[in-house]
């Protein structure tokens, strides 16, 4: 969260470009990356910031470009290199879709602007205690709000702003502090990837015939803290071999926009009328297991019967839940 928190802050200061127009041309120009290679990463970010106008603004650019967001389409990038051709109508398209979502336009982005001004502010001791309620309201972790706060006690500057703190907290935070991604590891598993419409009734047999019990795990394109999971705990090898192994596991997304045949509409718990893979998979996730956040895990035996579930959680959390 704070390497997150610290990215937010540097966005301005880095890689801006302005367009008046759609920049058509870069659109259609396939993407080249190389693993470890700086040089390609800013000519890549480079061109996607210039897309601004095509559906996005600089505040949707600044958000997606340095999030967890764009480094899970990084890894799909370099999983798919030599098979099939990724331009950056691919990215954008992908991008549209998470903007278009309800977390990301009244969750995400409200925040990050509520972020952005906050940083703006002066720090000034006397307010810390509607500053840090501001704080709160971002969900920033506790612990990372104690730093804060000693930071600024400590600060000789008394015309500083919020900004200037994180950079210096920036600045003095060591390696360790820091999660560390192994994204080789992830992004050669086919675990993960959108399983797509589920048919519920088809995995509890395949439960019965491999005698492994279902783990579902709801999840979101622009589900950020899905994103962090499989960043931090998803992508270690030995979860990856336990969820191979123990379990049935499905990636099921809310919010793929996939159309559904006309013959398979239907209408909500609420009336609403289903005519998109995500919703149909997220009226699942409500209607059988009480639950409508993500991401959201949950083992099932080959009956239905609800053995365990859990929510975001660290690496030990989620290791004990799968054993």
């Amino acid at each position: 969260m704070k390497k997150l928190l610290l990215t937010l802050i540097f966005l301005n200061t880095y890689f801006a470009f302005c367009q008046n127009d759609c920049n058509n041309e870069i659109l259609n120009e396939k993407v080249q990356l190389t693993p470890n290679d700086k040089e390609s990463l800013l000519i890549f970010t480079q061109k996607l910031n210039s897309l601004e106008n095509c559906g996005l603004d600089k505040t949707d650019l600044d958000i997606l470009n340095n999030s967890p967001i764009m480094t899970h389409i990084i890894m799909d990038i370099l999983a798919k290199e030599n098979t099939e051709p990724y331009t950056y109508n691919t990215i954008l398209e992908k991008l549209l879709l998470i903007t278009k979502t309800e977390n990301y336009k009244n969750n995400i982005k409200p925040k990050y602007i509520t972020l952005i001004d906050f940083t703006k502010k002066e720090a000034n001791i006397k307010n810390w205690e509607s500053d840090k309620l501001i704080l709160k309201k971002l969900e920033i972790p506790d612990k990372y709000i104690e730093e804060i706060f000693i930071e600024l006690k400590n600060s000789p500057n008394k015309d500083e702003t919020y900004k200037e703190i994180l950079e210096r907290i920036g600045k003095n935070s060591t390696p360790e502090n820091n999660t560390v991604i192994e994204p080789l590891e992830y992004s050669q598993n086919k675990i993960f990837e959108n399983y797509g419409k589920v048919d519920y009734e088809k995995l509890l047999e395949k439960s019965k015939k491999n005698k492994k019990p279902v783990l579902m795990y709801f999840t979101g394109y622009a589900c950020v803290n899905a994103i962090k999971m499989e960043q931090r705990v998803l992508s270690k090898k030995k979860i990856i071999d336990k969820l191979k192994t123990d379990f049935n596991f499905v990636s099921v997304y809310v919010d793929d926009n996939t159309p559904l045949p006309e013959k398979e509409w239907g209408k909500s718990r609420r009336g609403r009328l289903i005519k998109t893979v995500g919703r149909k998979n997220y009226e699942l996730q409500v209607n059988k297991f009480k639950s409508g956040v993500q991401p959201y895990f949950v083992i099932i035996d080959a009956n239905g019967k609800i053995i365990k579930n859990q929510g975001y959680s660290d690496l030990d959390t989620f290791t004990k839940f799968i054993e």
